[in-house]
């Protein structure tokens, strides 16, 4: 939530700086020109540009942060399973390795 009105703000103060900058420039970026384009397009589509990156790359460092959860997780599972089966294995093995106790076995009651 902060994050948005921190965003909202910076979005007011960019179309407010770019509202009070409108007279018209040309623009020259290396072999290209352009005359007499608004400075508001400029400084809004300059924002713009920025924005899209920023959403870009952020995507992608989350994609990665994702992917490799899931690796982990993936990887957690498996040693999970295989702590649990090596758990029922050694549980199996005790319980063959000691003999049930019969009622036939235990001591007989003295009558006193």
């Amino acid at each position: 939530m902060r994050s948005m009105i921190v965003g909202l703000v910076l979005a007011i103060l960019v179309a407010v700086f770019a509202v009070q900058n409108s007279q018209a420039v040309t623009i020259q970026a290396y072999f290209w020109h352009l005359p007499q384009v608004s400075l508001v397009l400029v400084i809004l589509l300059s924002a713009l540009v920025g924005v899209a990156l920023g959403a870009l790359f952020g995507a992608s460092r989350m994609w990665k942060m994702r992917y490799s959860h899931r690796q982990e997780m993936k990887q957690v599972k498996a040693e999970r399973d295989a702590a649990v089966s090596a758990h029922q294995e050694a549980m199996k093995k005790a319980a063959a390795a000691t003999p049930p106790e019969s009622s036939s076995q235990q001591p007989p009651v003295s009558g006193q």
